[in-house]
């Protein structure tokens, strides 16, 4: 791989966390399990990327830590149980 595939699926390894990368003419598709989604797009949007997601939340990974974002996770989970 090179270029951004490449960049974004060492950032992505750094948290063991695997893809499927996806390439057309026009654009790269990196698809990540759901478990690992919060995650890699935490990561991604700590890192400088811009993330979409397609859903309203896709600003909240701005400016926060994967920590911070799993711990919120977990606290939600457990109210959700």
């Amino acid at each position: 791989m090179i270029g951004i595939l490449a960049k974004i699926a060492a950032l992505l390894a750094q948290e063991n966390i695997p893809i499927l990368a996806i390439s057309t003419y026009n654009t790269d598709y990196i698809l990540v399990k759901k478990e690992n989604e919060m995650k890699a797009m935490s990561k991604l949007a700590g890192s400088g990327y811009k993330v979409l997601t397609g859903d309203p939340y896709g600003d909240y990974f701005l400016n926060r830590s994967v920590q911070d974002i799993m711990t919120e996770f977990g606290e939600q989970r457990d109210e959700w149980e």
